[in-house]
């Protein structure tokens, strides 16, 4: 038995690299990925690579990163697959799929479909049907009726008051607010409708209404606003007939007082009165009792007193008058009694026997025309308001005296002085200047 050097074989080939081997030559292959052989285009049998379809390119090796070119049968360029996607594997033929729902049958999803359509129709009908029977509700005749005399009974006179508005809005209408309807008393106390008559495009509704325990009928007339959409036409009330309040405005006035609320007259639509020679403005109202002021300036001397009107609804065409209503303050008496002494002084400075525009006269021969007065007795005298609205003076007959004395040359007598004692009477009126001062007329005797 020989020893053997280590790194021999038995046969005494050695391993070590460097070393010959083998005398005979070794047999070569050619690989698809060699680039000096030529690419067989039948498949390559113990070469490792993967079993391919006749024609499919050839993939490259695990392990061989070269960067595959356009054309290249060894690989894709990158990006060609996105992340995530499934890739065919290397030489088979992409799986395709059938889409199940192609093999459903169509008569179940298309009944489906005609039912969910046929119910969301359903549904459409049904809520315009219910719109339009609600809005017939809210805009019927007797609804409008009804909300406008319930708007009466409640003070909302501003609601009320927009069945009465006209194009340019209500003129004058400056007691239809909710201040005023809240602070008249007296509305109306309840009402029912008794009947409703259409006609075509119009209608007329008869109410029975009540104020202070008396019950009027009405009746009411409407017209129909046909709508661009047919369930939604609308009633409108024609404004109904109501009462008219005439009231004076003078350069003194500038807002009146109603029901405690004050209310400015500038800018109202004015008109002359052909009796009084007066500027009016007619106000309209609702039905219930209004207690009007006249809000005069410097009124010192002057105290004014309220009007009452109680208005029913039922327009006759004549309007109700509104005086203003006023008496003289105690400032304004004691005023007036000072004028009066200026008068009965101016009086007495006179020489005629009867002076012009006083309470007294003599009677005195014809040849007399001059003498001299003295009042005796200042009568007490108490102001007054006419039926015209005039304030005026008057003191109790013959409750003064003056005296009145003269020359008569022609009687013969020592002391040709004579003296005729006569009693007078005070009437007369109170005035007042363009500047608001006062002054006193005062009548014969």
């Amino acid at each position: 038995m020989t020893d053997q050097e280590p790194g021999t074989d038995a046969d005494g080939t050695s391993d070590r690299p460097g070393q010959a081997g083998s005398s005979a030559p070794e047999a070569t292959h050619a690989y698809p990925w060699d680039p000096g052989t030529p690419i067989s285009p039948d498949p390559i049998i113990g070469s490792g690579a993967p079993h391919a379809l006749p024609g499919a390119p050839l993939a490259a090796p695990p392990g061989d990163r070269r960067l595959a070119l356009p054309g290249d049968p060894h690989g894709d360029l990158p990006g060609a697959h996105p992340p995530g996607s499934a890739r065919a594997p290397e030489g088979r033929a992409p799986e395709v799929r059938a889409d199940p729902s192609a093999t459903e049958p169509r008569g179940p999803r298309l009944l489906l479909r005609v039912a969910v359509l046929g119910m969301a129709i359903v549904l459409v009908a049904g809520a315009a049907l219910a719109l339009g029977a609600l809005n017939r509700g809210l805009h019927s005749p007797r609804a409008q009726v009804a909300a406008y005399l319930t708007a009466l009974e409640e003070g909302r006179f501003s609601d009320a008051a927009a069945h009465l508005a006209g194009p340019d809005g209500v003129t004058n209408g400056l007691l239809l607010t909710d201040a005023i309807g809240a602070s008249t008393s007296h509305r109306l106390s309840g009402h029912e409708i008794l009947e409703v008559d259409r006609s075509g495009d119009d209608a007329q509704v008869t109410a029975r209404v009540e104020q202070d325990g008396v019950v009027t009928i009405h009746e009411f007339t409407l017209h129909r606003l046909r709508s661009a959409v047919a369930f939604f036409p609308r009633w409108v009330l024609e404004p109904p007939a109501h009462d008219m309040l005439k009231v004076f405005i003078s350069s003194e006035v500038d807002s009146l007082t109603v029901n405690g609320v004050s209310v400015g007259l500038a800018g109202l639509v004015t008109q002359t009165d052909v009796e009084y020679q007066l500027d009016v403005a007619l106000l309209p109202v609702f039905p219930g009792d209004y207690e009007i002021l006249y809000d005069i300036e410097d009124s010192e001397l002057i105290t004014s007193l309220p009007t009452t009107v109680h208005a029913t609804g039922e327009w006759a065409g004549l309007p109700y008058d509104t005086w203003p209503e006023w008496e003289l303050s105690e400032q304004g008496q004691d005023q007036a009694r000072v004028k009066l002494a200026e008068k009965l002084d101016a009086c007495a400075a006179s020489t005629s026997p009867a002076p012009l525009g006083c309470p007294f006269a003599a009677d005195v021969p014809a040849h007399v025309t001059e003498g001299s007065w003295t009042v005796d007795v200042v009568p007490e005298v108490e102001i007054e308001k006419n039926l015209d609205g005039l304030l005026t003076v008057r003191s109790q007959p013959e409750a003064g005296s003056a005296t009145f004395t003269y020359l008569d040359t022609t009687s013969g007598l020592y002391d040709p002085r004579i003296s005729v004692t006569v009693p007078f009477t005070v009437t007369g009126t109170i005035q007042w200047s363009d500047t608001g001062e006062m002054a006193l007329l005062l009548g014969g005797s």
